[in-house]
């Protein structure tokens, strides 16, 4: 019993602190003028404002009755989005100094549009591959470079990064190049490059529309598509469609 208190206690502790030191992060990203809504934006929309304000003012869970609180791994990721030491959360009563200037180089210039890799950012399943890990975990581009090659200026919500491991979509997409996908947008298009789940891990593959179904193709080896038949669609499962893509070529290949 003793023991169970004790641990009971730490947690508390260990859950205000996290939720003290959360208020210090949101008054370095405005405080009242939108600091829950910046500091979400700065993790890359997840948690989302809601969830923020929920931990500050430890709602109720509907099911349990009990105060939410942030998690150990939701405080994780907060720290490594924001690029605070691992454990940040957890420290009793850290320097304003040393919270100002954390988030300070983390905030987006200006100018810029922040995009984020599909793990870090929460949406949707990405491979995981210590061999080759993310070339990018996330990356600032210039909003008129942006809108010269889309034509739009996308949300960072919505628009992940993704790296390409293999060469089945050489040469057009190679191993290594970074694209970035739309998560919102699922919806097949013939012709058109979506990443596609199959087997377990997120595909980057060209969609053709066919009347034996939807042809799922490598771009190496375009005839041996897989073939989803028009009776199985719901069976088809796409993470996003690829909006454009990030290319690391030696000077030989320009």
């Amino acid at each position: 019993m003793g023991s169970a208190l004790l641990c009971n206690g730490r947690m508390e502790l260990i859950e205000e602190t996290r939720r003290l030191n959360l208020l210090r992060l949101i008054d370095a990203h405005g405080g009242r003028n939108g600091g829950q809504r910046k500091l979400s934006e700065a993790c890359g929309g997840t948690p989302s404002p809601a969830q923020i304000s929920q931990w500050v003012n430890r709602s109720p869970d509907a099911r349990t009755g009990k105060p939410r609180a942030m998690r150990g791994d939701s405080a994780r990721a907060m720290e490594e989005k924001l690029g605070l030491p691992t454990g940040w959360m957890d420290q009793q009563a850290p320097a304003d100094e040393t919270v100002a200037q954390s988030v300070a180089t983390r905030e987006t210039r200006p100018g810029y549009v922040r995009f984020q890799d599909m793990g870090q950012g929460g949406a949707g399943p990405g491979v995981i591959n210590p061999d080759y890990p993310e070339v990018f975990r996330e990356v600032e581009i210039a909003e008129w470079q942006i809108r010269q090659e889309l034509g739009r200026i996308p949300s960072p919500q919505r628009v992940k990064l993704l790296t390409v491991r293999g060469n089945s979509m050489a040469p057009r997409i190679r191993h290594g190049d970074v694209v970035f996908v739309d998560v919102e947008d699922c919806q097949p298009e013939d012709g058109c490059l979506f990443a596609v789940l199959l087997q377990g891990a997120t595909l980057i593959k060209l969609l053709e529309f066919r009347r034996d179904g939807v042809h799922i193709v490598s771009l190496a080896a375009p005839e041996r598509p897989d073939i989803v038949p028009p009776n199985e669609m719901e069976s088809l499962r796409i993470a996003g469609r690829v909006l454009g893509a990030i290319q690391l070529r030696k000077a030989e290949e320009l």
